[in-house]
């Protein structure tokens, strides 16, 4: 710990020096001088630690030091000399950022140690903070990317309750969107998908060439940020360095089309832009985002396009009827559980040709066929299958179903959702008879256990519904009903034909619990079971 002592009578100077052992308890004394003027340059040559510093001077006081420490980087840690009449002096050091005084005729030993000692701590600590707070930056600017990422996604998906909290996020990452308009850049490379999904190690490497030169391209009178949003999908989000500024249509049309330039010339990507524009804030942000993604979804009717803008979308027909699908769900179930191959074709079929002559917007398209896929996904869920057993002649990932090309390509989906669900239909025709007779087999074989509508219509290979609707069209019962039946009879034949006690016969007919079994009995037949054993004679 580096010191130096300035004053100009070489009395106290000899006195400080001599007065403690400093080597023995950490401090070097690595420098004097007896005025003020001099005593600077030897700060400026040495860069002590700590200087002790006498308020009254020749050339420059100790006030006009510390007025001219203020300023310098790294400044020392000052402990001023007084006497005892120099106590306004010492209340303006302190004022000027001097960290304790004493007294010069105080030739205490250990008054000076404890002082310069708690000094020497504090600084060891201020360093250590320095250290811990570098090391800190250096993460936060080596994942500067990461953090950005959550920062807009957050902001965007509306995760953040208050403006402020959104500002000082943007401080804390060095953003500067402060700006009366936002402006946003969906960029979307297919190629990079592609390539993600074939395991390409080199989309990491494309997706970062990506981002940095977007980046560039839209600088200049812009701020600009770069994210990927998800994997060949980009959000550059910008402001104008002047906050009062408004980005003319054709500047954004010119910086998209760069973007399509540049990316296909340095990167061979072949990318579509959309464009949007939002105003201030976090509203401004979500907005312009919301803007550019619809813009961008019209690629949809512009397939020869390769750049979107908000403010020149399709304008779908307000005159027409739009597919009402969640009216039509409970007709479609109702269809598929009576394996009307015929019902299910003609609502498939009709569903397609709308999406051709009924003028729907993009999302329109794009929701119809995600819903439709969805409602068939949940009847054969609820029905114990999976839908990748029916659905075969092409992939239903959820990419496939939100990168829909154009009209035409989402006509084909529903006729092919159609022709494969008429097949899983088909392949169950002239079988009814046959399976319902195997699955009433199988519930003679095995009511003594838990099992339920699906369980046996899985070892039938129909859906639960279905079966359910066979079983009652012969019988006239419910499966639940059938069940109890057949139960209730086998617990009337092993009353009759044996000694075996009510809550043994209760667990053999599949009702662990006694007392529900009495009182479904009852309900079933009239009476109790010992008053059915009563009146039956044993055989």
């Amino acid at each position: 710990m580096k010191v130096v002592i300035i004053d100009d009578d070489p009395l106290v100077r000899i006195a400080l020096k001599t007065l403690v052992n400093w080597e023995e308890h950490g401090f070097e004394l690595a420098g004097e001088a007896e005025d003020g003027e001099k005593g600077l340059k030897l700060i400026e040559e040495i860069h002590p630690d700590i200087v002790m510093l006498d308020i009254k001077m020749p050339v420059l006081d100790g006030i006009g030091v510390l007025k001219r420490l203020r300023d310098m980087p790294d400044r020392p840690r000052t402990l001023v000399l007084s006497s005892y009449d120099d106590f306004e002096l010492v209340k303006e050091a302190i004022k000027l950022g001097a960290d304790d005084y004493l007294l010069k005729l105080d030739n205490n030993f250990d008054n000076i140690l404890e002082v310069m000692e708690k000094l020497a701590e504090d600084i060891l600590d201020s360093k250590k903070q320095k250290e811990e707070s570098l090391e800190y930056s250096q993460q936060v600017q080596k994942n500067i990317h990461v953090l950005r990422k959550n920062f807009f996604y957050n902001a965007i998906n509306k995760f953040y309750s208050f403006e402020s909290d959104m500002y000082q996020s943007m401080k804390f990452l060095d953003i500067h969107l402060d700006s009366d308009y936002l402006y946003c850049f969906i960029i979307k490379a297919e190629k990079l998908r592609t390539m993600n999904e074939e395991h390409n190690e080199n989309v990491p490497v494309l997706s970062y060439a990506v981002i940095n030169i977007s980046e560039e391209i839209v600088s200049g009178i812009l701020h600009s940020y770069c994210i990927e949003w998800n994997i060949g999908e980009f959000c550059l989000i910008a402001a104008p360095e002047d906050p009062r500024a408004r980005i003319s249509v054709e500047d954004l049309t010119s910086y998209a089309n760069r973007l399509v330039e540049m990316l296909g010339e340095y990167l061979n990507l072949q990318v579509q832009v959309g464009v949007g524009e939002g105003g201030s804030g976090l509203k401004g942000m979500q907005q312009a985002h919301h803007n550019a993604d619809f813009a961008f979804f019209n690629r949809f009717f512009k397939s020869d396009e390769r750049v979107f803008l908000w403010n020149n979308t399709f304008v779908p027909n307000k005159n027409r009827e739009f597919i009402p699908l969640f009216t039509m769900k409970d007709e479609l179930f109702n269809a598929l559980n009576f394996h009307d191959e015929k019902k299910v074709g003609f609502m498939l079929g009709n569903i397609a040709e709308n999406l051709q002559t009924l003028g729907l917007s993009r999302e329109e398209v794009c929701n119809v066929v995600l819903k439709l896929y969805y409602m068939v996904s949940e009847y054969f869920e609820q029905n114990g299958l999976s839908v990748k057993d029916v659905l075969r002649s092409r992939s239903w990932g959820y990419d496939d179903l939100i990168h829909i090309e154009n009209v035409a390509a989402a006509r084909d989906m529903v006729l092919s959702l159609k022709n494969d669900l008429e097949q899983y239909l088909k392949s169950d025709t002239g079988g009814n008879n046959n399976s319902l007779a195997i699955a009433k087999q199988y519930i003679n074989e095995h009511f003594a256990e838990e099992i339920s509508l699906t369980d046996v219509a899985n070892k039938v290979g129909l859906t639960p519904s279905y079966l359910s609707n066979l079983l009652k069209k012969e019988t006239g019962k419910s499966y639940s009903e059938y069940l109890i039946d057949l139960r209730i009879e086998k617990a009337k034949a092993l009353i009759r034909t044996t000694n075996y006690k009510m809550y043994e016969i209760s667990e053999m007919v599949g009702y662990p619990n006694t007392f529900y079994f009495t009182r479904l009995f009852k309900r079933e037949t009239g009476m109790t079971p010992g008053e059915f054993k009563k009146q039956e004679p044993q055989s």
